[in-house]
């Protein structure tokens, strides 16, 4: 058995080419496409799952996207369609359940729906969902000012449970 260096550097082209088989977005393989939309949302959606972004960053190379597609692709082509959607929606409803990312969503909209003037989640960069809004990010004094003061409406106007008083 050849196990020298020449081996392995075959062994590790072969396994390269393998991961690198299609380009990103290329759905010439697919099979039972529902179309080239449909495969780059459920990508995306995939993705999503893992946290993972999908399109070129700092640390995410067009490589590693092409590389992140091919297994997509091979994952579609080898659990068929309705397997694979029903995977993806578990994995949906778990990420939802357990992310860091989602718990960030929901308290930003909870900090919105209580009438608070900034998002308590994305506090030190700005929040995002509201970056077309103009709004500006507060001063460490008026984040004090905030964070101590009570939402503007109550819990019933918000359609919250109210409190008893004690008597």
């Amino acid at each position: 058995m050849d196990s020298g260096p020449e081996a392995e550097s075959a062994r590790l082209t072969t396994y390269e080419e393998v991961l690198e088989q299609w380009a990103l977005n290329d759905c010439s393989a697919v099979i039972n496409s529902p179309g080239d939309d449909a495969m780059k949302a459920l990508f995306w959606r995939w993705r999503a799952t893992r946290s993972k972004p999908v399109t070129v960053t700092d640390t995410v190379t067009p490589q590693s996207l092409d590389r992140a597609w091919t297994s997509f692709v091979s994952r579609w082509n080898t659990e068929g369609p309705e397997a694979f959607q029903q995977k993806l929606m578990r994995c949906e409803e778990q990420h939802s359940r357990l992310s860091v990312q989602a718990l960030a969503s929901q308290i930003c909209q909870l900090s919105w729906d209580a009438d608070r003037e900034c998002c308590f989640a994305h506090y030190p960069l700005g929040c995002p969902g509201r970056r077309g809004y103009s709004i500006v990010r507060p001063t460490a004094a008026d984040w004090e000012r905030i964070t101590n003061s009570p939402p503007h409406r109550n819990r019933a106007q918000a359609g919250g449970a109210v409190p008893a008083r004690a008597a």
